[in-house]
Parts: C-alpha cells; structure tokens; sequence
C-alpha cells in the first residue's frame, strides 16, 4: 500500500484551491491611472505592468508579484501608498540596495505625487534592538521588494513582519520578486497567505499538505511525489510528466487573482555564455584530492557536503581559509566532532535534512541524538577568532587578469578575499557592500569606458542597473539559478544597447561545472512553473553544458 504522502490528495483544501477565481486578461488603465498619479510637470508614463499591478494591489488589499529585472519594480513601491493614501507607508529592501533606492526615490519624486515609503532594510529589522519597531511605527502599508529575503520563517526579522501582519490584517502587504522560489514552491507558502489572505492562497493553507504537493514538482527532490490531483490541471491529453505538471500548477498559481507575473523579455540583446575550463593551480591539486576523498579541508576542518563545495571553489582560486589565531584544541575537536556527525546525517540523504542547519536544529528540539551537538553548542560561542585567507597560488587571477585585459568587464566573485586581492593586484575598484568602492562609488555610476570593474556578487546581484556594460566574468559560477537569474539581469535588461551579452565563466573542476548545471535546472523548474523565460535557458552555449 502507498504511504498518502506519496501522492497528491483531493483534499477539501486541494478544491478551495482549484475552485478559486481564475483571472482573465486584461488591459490596465494606463492612461488615467497615469493622470491620477502623476505630478503636473511629471514626464514619465506607466507601464501597462505596473498599471496592472497597482489595480490588483488595490483591489485584492494584497500582491503577489513575480516581476522578473527590468519591468520597474521600484516605481510600484513608490506608488504603492499613494493608491491607498496610506500615511505611513513602509518598504523592505536588502540593505545593500538602500542607497540606490533613496537615489531612486528622489528622481521619481519629480514625476510622481506620492509620499515615498520609509525604507527599512531587512538586516536593520533583524536586530535585537528593533523587536517592537513595527509596533512603535505602526506601517498602514507593508511592501516587500526583493520579497524572498522573507523565505526563512525562522529569521528574527520574517518572524516580526508575519507576526505584525497577522496581528494587523487589515495592513494590506504586496511582496515583489523577480524569483519567487529557488528550488521550493514552499518558499512562498506563508507569503501568499499574507500577500492574498488563507481563503485565496494558491497553495494548500496547511504547511504539512503544501509540502507534499512540493514533492511533486520541486527541483532536487530526493522521493518524488505522484501528482494525484494535481493532474486536475493538465490540459487535455497531457501526460503528467513533471514539466507537464509544473505548468499546469503554474496556470492555477498565476491565473489567482492578486497574483501578477511577466512572461515577456524586454531585452532585444542576445546572451552568450562561455564556460572557460581551465586546471586547478598546481599548489591546490593535492589538497583538493584530500577534500574529495576524505572531506577534510586544508585548514583540518571535516567538511559537510555544502563545505566541500565551497572549499572546493576558494582551491581552485588559489587559497583556503584558515583561522587566526589558532583556536583551543578543545573548541577545534568539538567542532571535528558535530561537522563529521552532521555529515553522516546529510550523507543518508533520506529527503528530511539538506542542510548543516536543519540538522542542528534537529538536534536542539532533541530529534537527533545530541551526543555531537552538546558538547559543539557550549563551547562553540567562546572562541571569536577569524577565518583569513591564505593564498598558495595566484595563476587563476592571473589568468583572469590577463583574460579581461583592459576591455569594459565586470568581474564577479563571490569571496571577498577574492575581490580584494584582484583589487591589489589590478587596482580595479571593488564595489562591496551597498554597492560602493572604498572611495564611496556607486557600482551603477562607474563608466565602462574607464576600465574593468569588479563586483561582489552578494551586494550586487540585485537591484543594479548595469545596462551601460555588455561584457562579464564570473569567477565562481554559483550553484542557485535564482542568483544567476538576478546577476544576468543586471547586464541583460531593458537600455542594453550592444547585440550581445557575453559572460565567460570559469569552470576548474567538474563538481563546479555540476553546480552551473544545477543552477540551469533550478531556472528550468521555474521557467515550467511560471513559463517567465529565464536569462539561462535564453542563453546560448558555444559547448555543451
């Protein structure tokens, strides 16, 4: 007999969701939303998605928006509390995009006649110190760009705006994102009950039942869930393939009204990207071989599979992280002994636990057995030392260096100690956090003209507007399409005026080239999801991938 969470049940909550309202195309009133809106001496026009979604916004109380790079998202902010002559409108944004938007906000101001939302960051939300802000501020609007830095339920600050909604449902909340999941539909689950109310979710109300109709579209599931009834929204004669079944969720998900998508690419320039293979630096071989096969990185530390990964990719740059000062024997064996305890637990691979985290708090609640996480969890808070580069080779910047000569790159990494050292050795500016060099640069001002630039790909990957370069370098390719989906589209979007978009990306070693695979599969799964065409499915590939 097969166990009922192998398969999507018709359950009374799976017919609330097939039986809700289906949109049908419309066309915004542009123009007089535009005269209501806009300032006498005011230039700029809506776009017909944005008028779209200002009227759903308004007439659901609540959006759910997967708006993908360039279609205006901060424009809908800015507006947002003037179609509800709210008085104390607020907007959640990365931190690192915080001085861009005030810069934003400012232009459109010129244009528009609305109060600009308060700008609060997600990290500043965070803190301990502003656990009751949302009550002293008292939002009569909440919107949250970038909405899937609110995917964490277990974050302090997911935690505090969910809480203030639920206790505020009159508030009406509109969550904006150009990735709506990365791998999970559940990454949504708790957002579009706030964004369109328990009644008129797209997905089932109950977490537990919502995990299971993951399991039958998800990317990278370990046991497959049979659709069921999800089959209910194939069109007719289509097998239930997992694409087939994605797409047919997705109608369901996108025809709800409240729910506003783009399926169009507004850039008319074509994308190139190059996987550029080349060796791990001699100085490296031998500890990568002792990484692979024993799990052990240079620095003695055991590694879980998500740390080889990313030691893996600092050796094929040409260092390691080691710590200083040395730490206590005690802390570092304590430390060997719930690394190589969570890693036995990832490596069952039994579908309940994918990450060093979920493990830990596994064993907080008391469901693993805690003979590792004891010990690891009293002393791990009394040492503070620091985890610092060292570099045994620098023949991959080299090469990168010489690669990217003079012609106008941005060169993305991912680590800092990367960034840094190509800056000393090149003097091209860094842009680290808010997207600023160490003179107080914007990313978005520097001018190709004058030479490569190289990017952070933490701070920057999001809400930049990078149409003036046509040319990148990604130094570590990223193993999570919604990542790549964002930093594409920094180049590739609506004012790129070159004819292509040519990325090279540097691949040492097949577990790398794996994980740009796997970021093609994340993009795949919501591309059949959403049919909202992804930059790397857009792509073309002068090689097989």
């Amino acid at each position: 007999m097969s166990d009922w969470r192998d398969i999507v049940s018709y359950t009374a909550e799976f017919r609330r969701v097939a039986e809700l309202p289906r949109s049908i195309e419309r066309e915004p009133d542009v123009e007089n939303l535009t005269d209501a809106l806009r300032t006498p001496k005011g230039t700029m026009t809506l776009r017909p998605l944005q008028a779209l979604a200002l009227e759903e916004l308004h007439a659901c109380r609540g959006l759910l928006g997967a708006l993908p790079v360039g279609v205006g998202k901060t424009l809908i902010t800015f507006l947002a509390g003037a179609i509800f002559e709210a008085k104390r409108p607020l907007l959640l944004i990365p931190a690192n995009l915080h001085d861009k938007t005030v810069r934003d906000f400012d232009e459109l101001a010129k244009h528009w006649n609305a109060e600009p939302p308060k700008i609060v960051s997600y990290s500043w939300l965070s803190r301990a110190g502003q656990a009751e802000w949302l009550n002293e501020y008292a939002p009569d609007l909440v919107g949250a760009d970038e909405a899937h830095k609110l995917k964490n339920d277990q974050a302090a600050c997911t935690r505090r705006v969910f809480r203030y909604l639920l206790e505020h449902r009159e508030v009406p909340f509109y969550a904006l994102t150009g990735t709506l999941w990365g791998r999970s539909i559940m990454d949504m689950h708790k957002l579009s009950a706030l964004t369109l109310g328990a009644e008129n979710m797209p997905f089932p109300q109950g977490p537990k039942e919502c995990r299971v109709w993951a399991a039958a579209v998800d990317e990278k599931v370990s046991i497959r869930a049979r659709p069921g009834a999800l089959e209910m929204f194939l069109l007719d004669g289509e097998p239930p393939s997992v694409p087939n079944v994605r797409a047919g969720l997705g109608r369901r998900i996108f025809e709800t009204p409240g729910v506003v998508a783009s399926e169009t690419v507004e850039c008319g320039a074509s994308l190139c990207i190059r996987l550029q293979h080349r060796k791990i630096p001699a100085e490296c071989v031998e500890h990568v071989q002792k990484l692979l096969d024993e799990e052990l990185a240079p620095n003695g530390d055991i590694c879980t599979p998500s740390d080889v990964a990313r030691h893996l990719k600092s050796l094929a740059l040409g260092f390691f992280y080691e710590w200083h000062p040395a730490p206590p024997w005690e802390w570092l064996d304590a430390r060997r002994h719930w690394k190589r305890f969570a890693s036995d637990i990832l490596a069952a691979n039994d579908g309940v636990f994918d990450s060093e985290l979920q493990v830990w708090n596994a064993c907080k609640r008391g469901d693993l057995s805690q003979h590792a996480w004891v010990p690891w969890a009293k002393i791990k808070k009394t040492y503070t030392g620091k985890s610092v580069a060292r570099w045994i080779s620098d023949d991959t910047l080299n090469d990168i260096v010489a690669t990217v000569g003079n012609t106008p790159t941005i060169v993305w990494v991912e680590q800092v100690a990367v960034g840094q050292y190509l800056h000393d050795m090149t003097d091209w500016p860094y842009y680290r956090e808010q997207g600023r060099d160490k003179n107080g640069r914007l990313i978005d001002d520097h001018d190709p003209t004058a030479g490569p630039a190289i990017a952070s790909i933490a701070s920057n990957h999001e809400g930049r507007n990078l149409q003036h370069w046509s040319r990148a370098l990604v130094t570590s390719p990223p193993a999570n399409g919604k990542i790549w989906e964002q930093m594409i589209g920094r180049i590739h979007r609506p004012g790129q005026s070159a004819d292509t978009v040519e990325f090279d990306v540097w691949i040492q070693h097949p577990r790398i080239r794996a994980q740009f695979r796997q970021a093609i599969r994340d993009a795949r799964m919501h591309n059949e999801i959403t049919t909202q065409p992804r930059k790397l499915l857009l792509a073309d590939y002068p090689e097989e991938v």
